[in-house]
């Protein structure tokens, strides 16, 4: 209860000199999208790292499977390897989906 009225808090400080500044409806959107739209670079950002990881993760599970294969089972490095490609393709294919949304 304590952490969802602390999330509407901040929502209603971050509205709120939106709200003082604008004019209409229209201006306020515009503002609120306009400090969304740096978030898609920290995401993919996040999304290059976390992939980086997987994928290192991943390798040195197949070393230590290599090393003792009844320790480690063969499926833990795939899965790894497999999460990091997808977290490296995430921000790709967003891209691609937003270059593509207007062409028809």
């Amino acid at each position: 209860m304590v952490k969802s009225s602390r999330y509407l808090l901040a929502i209603v400080f971050i509205i709120l000199p939106m709200v003082g500044f604008a004019d209409t409806l229209g201006e306020i959107s515009i503002s609120a999208l306009a400090s969304v739209r740096g978030l898609s670079s920290v995401m993919s950002a996040i999304c290059y790292v976390a992939g980086v990881g997987f994928l290192i993760g991943g390798l040195l599970q197949y070393k230590y499977h290599r090393e003792n294969p009844q320790q480690v089972r063969i499926s833990a490095p795939i899965v790894l390897v497999l999460l990091g490609i997808c977290f490296i393709a995430i921000p790709f294919l967003s891209t691609y989906s937003d270059a593509s949304k207007f062409v028809r």
